[in-house]
């Protein structure tokens, strides 16, 4: 394809190195018209052609830049991550269940958004311009960059190998990062189906150059920081649920039903209404907590008043609980203040997360994350204010159900309720 265009053989535009020929190119003197080879008149302008191609795969090139720069970041807080979300021992089956949920990132959360900020703020594209009618275009990618990242993630499930928490983030690093070189194959593979792909971006010039009409955009090292930043938030947007889960006091939303003036106190036994409303919000004038469970026997001793030794009842052992670390994901920063990771909040996770999943599919809890619910994809809306949009319905999914059905399913204990992902809600 290079030498048609009268481009560097060997351009590796299907490649990730550091450093590739494939460079965006300038017009060039066509050769002479023939009948006899008509596969192989071009004309002058073929040279944008090529440079949608280079474009496209120096793009795809920034993404990866930008995930490798995440996942350093990530990495470096790997300790302080699991102090804060997962303090308690950790079972390694659970531990290999963080890892699955955090592999279709970057190919489900984080390429439509990083496709809308590259190719919608571009320069020569208007300010005014419907971003809707770009949609279509980017489709097939976003498509193949799916259907790459639920067969990594199939796969990874096939071989439940124990992981540690040294272990799981380079796991993942790679496992990210091997899906942007797949994806890049693929779509310069030369099929059909790449071909189709790379004709719906290229379609009505598209990714051709021409007169600034709008607005200069960030430099590319604003940019490539802020596609970092987003990286991260949907990071640990998927980890921090999944943390919690493996630690033991698996999350769950508790729907308290309508009202903002609730008493929720008999489904925390003695947890302190202070604690456990870090985790309420009023949504549409219905009460909603984003809470953890108890498993284990809370003993409660009466004061010793007779000069005996007292008693102690195992009362209140399958309660409601308070999510540790939850207290550090408000959502206002005090002033002065700083966001701690990458500035996902309790109503991120509570609204955003939980309740559009459950309302996305049907008001049921499926929890599988290799069902990427792609058929709600809003391309045009993916990005707000340069921030990722990660309330989207499927990215993250924690189980929805009211105050009773938690209580009865706590009361059976995890042993007797058996092992669906829902718990404490009904499998």
């Amino acid at each position: 394809m290079a030498a048609f265009f009268g481009e560097a053989e060997g351009s590796q535009c299907d490649d990730l190195a550091a450093e590739t020929n494939c460079h965006t190119g300038t017009c060039k003197t066509p050769e002479p018209f023939t009948l006899a080879n008509p596969e192989l008149n071009r004309g002058a302008c073929a040279f944008l052609i090529w440079n949608s191609i280079a474009t496209t795969h120096a793009m795809l090139k920034n993404y990866n830049a930008a995930l490798s720069a995440s996942g350093v970041a990530v990495t470096a807080n790997q300790e302080t991550f699991m102090k804060t979300f997962a303090p308690t021992s950790l079972d390694l089956s659970e531990l290999f269940g963080l890892l699955l949920s955090l592999i279709p990132v970057p190919l489900s959360s984080g390429i439509s958004g990083f496709l809308s900020i590259d190719m919608m703020q571009r320069a020569f594209k208007k300010a005014s311009s419907d971003p809707s009618a770009m949609q279509d275009k980017v489709t097939g990618l976003i498509d193949t960059a799916e259907s790459i990242g639920k067969e990594k993630l199939l796969a990874a499930a096939k071989n439940p190998e124990n992981v540690s928490v040294s272990t799981i983030y380079s796991k993942l690093i790679d496992n990210w990062k091997s899906q942007i070189d797949l994806l890049i194959a693929a779509i310069f593979k030369g099929d059909d189906i790449s071909l189709g792909v790379l004709e719906n971006l290229f379609s009505g010039g598209m990714m051709i150059d021409g007169k600034a009409d709008a607005e200069t955009i960030a430099s590319n090292h604003t940019a490539s920081w802020a596609m970092q930043r987003n990286l991260e938030r949907a990071f640990y947007a998927a980890a921090i649920p999944a943390a919690w889960t493996a630690n033991g006091p698996a999350p769950v939303i508790v729907d308290f039903g309508p009202g903002c003036e609730i008493d929720a106190r008999k489904y925390f036994g003695t947890v302190d209404p202070d604690r456990y409303n870090v985790g309420w919000r009023c949504i549409n004038n219905n009460s909603f907590i984003l809470a953890g469970v108890r498993d284990i026997c809370q003993e409660i001793c009466l004061p010793n008043n007779s000069g005996d030794q007292g008693t102690c009842t195992g009362s209140y052992q399958w309660t409601l609980n308070v999510l540790p670390g939850i207290d550090s994901i408000p959502d206002k920063i005090p002033e002065g203040g700083t966001a701690n990771w990458a500035g996902v909040t309790v109503s991120d996770l509570l609204w955003g997360v939980g309740l559009n999943t459950f309302f996305a599919n049907q008001a049921k809890n499926i929890m599988d994350p290799s069902q990427l619910m792609t058929n709600t994809r809003d391309i045009a809306g993916e990005y707000k204010a340069n921030k990722m949009d990660i309330r989207k319905p499927g990215l993250i999914r924690i189980p929805v159900c009211d105050a009773e059905e938690a209580k009865a399913n706590l009361a059976k204990g995890q042993d007797s309720y058996g092992d669906s992902a829902n718990y404490p809600c009904n499998p």
